[in-house]
């Protein structure tokens, strides 16, 4: 390997583990914007919840976490497909979003 591959190796595996150790915290935000929304059920605190759940999903393949994509790419259709835009929805899907919430945090635990 030449210099400037071991340069970009060391920087993507600093990159990783900087995503790996700030995963609890992005959990917590969303299990945080789950008990927002449940309490003042808007459009804009469904869509702040959607919105970090698909940052998520889009960024953990991009950091060898494949599962935690693949988890919050799941509970990102249940928040659009189950609950919905309807904020009166949310209430009735608490389980659901636990089951799913619960499968992502496993995948997070997973990543070492």
């Amino acid at each position: 390997m030449s210099a400037s591959e071991d340069s970009w190796t060391e920087k993507l595996a600093g990159l990783r583990a900087d995503y790996a150790r700030d995963l609890p915290d992005k959990l917590a935000e969303i299990q945080a914007g789950w008990r927002t929304h449940l309490e003042s059920p808007t459009a804009a605190t469904h869509g702040d919840l959607v919105r970090r759940v698909h940052n998520l999903a889009g960024t953990g393949a991009t950091f060898g976490l494949p599962a935690i994509s693949e988890c919050a790419r799941a509970l990102e259709r249940f928040l659009h497909d189950v609950v919905g835009t309807d904020p009166a929805r949310a209430a009735g899907h608490d389980a659901g979003f636990q089951d799913h919430f619960g499968r992502l945090v496993e995948a997070g635990q997973r990543r070492v």
